[in-house]
């Protein structure tokens, strides 16, 4: 496995901090999380991933039991976010990508067919915008408006939002 190749590397104290959540992105977080943008993961599957993220940061700033850090100082520290996030709005996206496609391609009609009310990414939209209320049609809607999408997946960007009427 890759963090254990580069642990010397990972964790060695003549290496700045900084560079090392870098190289720790270049070897460890690409490939984790590489193709990411189809899994479709439970909670549980998350919080797991999520928990073996903050085993490997831990590990890196030579953090072990019984000394702890919450898990919000650690994310802070190290400039890291949850590779469940990640993973959330990789997907989003992807879904974003899918819905510009031209109807007659064959991963728009696999997409067009599992998207129910109860689908994923339903389910991501409802927990990255929990004040955004979307019909059903309201993907179709959007996968010609860019910008919304943007400021739907990305709230946090300076994208401004107009709300589909």
């Amino acid at each position: 496995m890759a963090s254990y190749t580069h642990r010397s590397i990972l964790t060695s104290k003549k290496i700045e901090l900084k560079t090392r959540i870098r190289l720790f992105d270049a070897y460890i977080s690409s490939i984790f999380l590489y193709n990411s943008e189809v899994w479709s993961l439970t909670k549980t599957q998350e919080h797991a991933i999520d928990v073996f993220q903050r085993s490997l940061l831990g590990g890196m700033l030579r953090i072990s039991w019984p000394y702890t850090l919450s898990n919000d100082v650690l994310y802070e520290r190290t400039g890291a976010k949850p590779w469940s996030e990640n993973i959330t709005m990789r997907r989003m996206k992807w879904v974003g990508h899918l819905l510009r496609l031209p109807a007659e391609t064959p991963a728009r009609q696999a997409l067009q067919e599992s998207l129910r009310p109860t689908s994923r990414v339903n389910s991501d939209i409802r927990d990255i915008r929990p004040d955004l209320h979307l019909g059903s049609d309201s993907l179709a809607e959007l996968k010609s408006d860019r910008r919304m999408w943007r400021a739907i997946i990305s709230p946090n960007l300076n994208h401004t939002l107009v709300y589909p009427s």
